[in-house]
């Protein structure tokens, strides 16, 4: 055996190790008896961990030394950091396991290491397994059925929607969350209508229950989830009929018709009256249409002129925003991106086109709900990661608040109760003792002094606030807690009662929230039905690009990088309905990332044509 297999035999061990470690932080006398306390090997588990690891590297590892590049090296060390965190906050809901003292640090460098060689081997190896296969040379055993070959939008929504129905069935009329209770609350006024939710498909919403109403409650319902449902499986049939006229391969297709119908996430939201299942749908359309957009040959294979694409592009972008308000920042930026894909006597209609977006959503916003009687939504919103900062620092360092610290936090929310209500995934507690009506410019201001002054004091305990509240989105083996996944229940308030309930019995939808729940816990769809799961694969997709020296590609990729900011900056750790959006996508970016910059997909001979 030579030098080489013998080093992938102790990185293999080394992998193993740090894989092993349980996440615990433990003070004991002494490096070694600290790391014996932390370490799990014993277990069945980590021995096939192991085993696959040696046969693995092994394997590969003189393919690796030379496929490996700086992206693979980077991202290497940014999921390995993801590790340390979320092990520590998933186990310890502190840095401790990284920073805990100076063993701990020892420990962590290792376990860094450790997991380092694991990502970077297996990136690399991916990397150059992908740069061989050609995305168009796919050919699958056997053809699909006629009827989907000829009519592949149709085909598509029958099979999608198919694999919806027991979930509408079985819930009907449909299932009625706090935001999405909200929403008729406020149209029929039970409470005062703002912009908290995006006010259009409140509206629309809204409208469709008033029609429904004329029979019951029931029917007001069932005919909101009825409309939405088809017009969300129409968005995602239409994501996949595009996938075939664009020649991805079978599987691809196939495979993207049942992502959508058969991933519990998908089905049970079609049945839910709240805004992300029809913002992500629309979305996943928006990124199909910005895909062929950007690419004239994906352009013709659509058989549609670009021109009438562009406008189709603008129409779905405001649609996009009008289902959730922060959908404007997405579409804007990306449509602005888009000029650097399209031909220089096309970049001003771009531009004009992203401004007059832009443009719309903002008369709509500060014209028009305003003429109708809506109100703005609370500033609040906005900050959830200071008001998170402070209540953790309020928490552990009480007796350092100046007193004139505790008055201009005071003067913002109630200081008095931000230690009780503090919670580290979630940061509705803290935000709903905002003093709302009674802020001014000048409250603000001090507010952000004191955040600023108690900052200079112990700048660990806001980094470890924000990290507490968003490692959820980049850590794909850990589920949120602070609120469920999945919308499967009915929430009433004393504002506005409305006479709906589920007709189906409590034994059967619990059958169904069961099956959906198993997903979860299944290995392989328990990381694909998480959060950060999708934000890693954003990254593996989009350091291909850079792999393969294509990374004008990765201006594409803004809408959906995008989302993960957002997300980031939300009230709730790895809150799976928010990342919605980038998962409803994933079928385009996966295509677009393997595609770009092949032959065939800039196939000259099909632009000019």
């Amino acid at each position: 055996m030579n030098k080489r297999k013998w080093i992938s035999v102790i990185a293999a061990f080394w992998s193993a190790a740090a894989i092993a470690l349980s996440g615990e932080f433990v003070e004991a006398n002494g490096l070694l008896r600290t790391l014996n306390s932390e370490l799990n090997g014993i277990r069945l588990d980590k021995l096939i961990v192991l085993a696959a690891l040696v046969a693995f590297y092994y394997k590969v590892w003189d393919r690796f030394v030379e496929e490996s590049k700086w992206i693979t090296h980077l991202l290497a060390a940014f999921f390995s950091v993801c590790m340390l965190i979320g092990i520590s906050y998933s186990t310890q809901g502190s840095w401790v396991f990284f920073m805990g003292n100076r063993k701990q640090m020892v420990i962590a460098f290792l376990a860094f290491a450790g997991y380092f060689i694991l990502f970077d081997v297996t990136l690399s190896i991916f990397y150059g397994w992908l740069s061989r296969l050609n995305l168009y040379q796919i050919r699958a055993k056997k053809p699909l059925p006629a009827f989907a070959q000829k009519h592949s939008h149709l085909w598509a929504f029958l099979v999608i929607y198919l694999c919806w129905l027991p979930w509408i069935i079985v819930f009907f009329p449909g299932s009625v969350p706090a935001d999405g209770y909200r929403q008729l609350d406020m149209y029929f006024g039970g409470e005062k209508f703002t912009t908290r939710h995006a006010w259009v498909l409140t509206m629309f919403v809204g409208l469709l229950m008033s029609i429904g109403r004329l029979i019951n409650d029931n029917m007001g319902v069932f005919l909101i989830i009825l409309v939405t449902s088809l017009l969300e499986c129409y968005c995602y049939s239409g994501v996949c009929s595009r996938l075939k006229k664009w020649k991805a391969p079978k599987q691809l297709y196939v495979g993207s018709v049942l992502f959508f119908g058969l991933m519990p996430m998908f089905g049970t939201y079609a049945q839910t009256v709240i805004k992300d299942s029809m913002f992500s749908a629309v979305f996943a359309l928006y990124m199909a249409l910005y895909a062929e957009c950007a690419i004239p040959a994906l352009q013709k294979r659509s058989g549609k002129r670009l021109s009438s694409q562009l406008i189709q592009l603008a129409i779905v972008g405001i649609l996009t925003c009008f289902c959730r308000n922060n959908g404007i920042y997405m579409v804007f930026v990306s449509m602005v991106f888009l000029i650097f894909f399209v031909a220089k006597r096309q970049r001003l209609v771009v531009l004009a086109l992203a401004i007059a977006v832009f443009g719309c959503y903002s008369v709509s916003e500060k014209a028009v709900a305003p003429a109708l009687g809506i109100s703005s939504i609370s500033s609040r919103v906005y900050f959830s990661i200071p008001f998170q900062q402070t209540a953790r620092y309020v928490r552990s360092y009480p007796e350092d608040v100046t007193e004139e610290e505790k008055d201009a936090i005071n003067q913002i929310l109630n200081y008095d109760q931000l230690a009780q209500r503090y919670n580290p995934e979630l940061s509705d507690p803290v935000k709903a003792t905002y003093r709302t009506g009674n802020i001014t410019k000048e409250k603000l201001m001090n507010y952000f002094k004191a955040w600023f002054s108690m900052f200079k004091k112990h700048p660990g305990v806001y980094i470890e606030a924000t990290l507490h509240n968003t490692y959820g989105y980049f850590y794909p083996f850990y589920h949120n807690t602070a609120q469920g996944p999945y919308r499967l229940y009915n929430k009433t308030f004393t504002e506005y009662q409305f006479e709906y309930d589920y007709v189906f019995p409590n034994e059967a939808r619990s059958v169904m929230a069961q099956y959906a729940y198993l997903w979860r816990n299944v290995p392989g769809f328990a990381q694909i039905s998480n959060s950060g799961a999708y934000t890693w694969m954003l990254l593996i997709l989009a350091g291909y690009l850079f792999y393969r020296k294509r990374g004008k590609g990765i201006l594409a990729l803004a809408a959906p990088a995008l989302n993960v900011a957002i997300c980031v900056a939300s009230p709730v750790n790895g809150m799976f309905r928010y990342v919605l959006p980038l998962i409803a996508c994933m079928p385009v970016v996966v295509y677009w990332c393997i595609g770009y910059g092949e032959k065939e997909f800039t196939d000259k001979s099909e632009e000019s044509g």
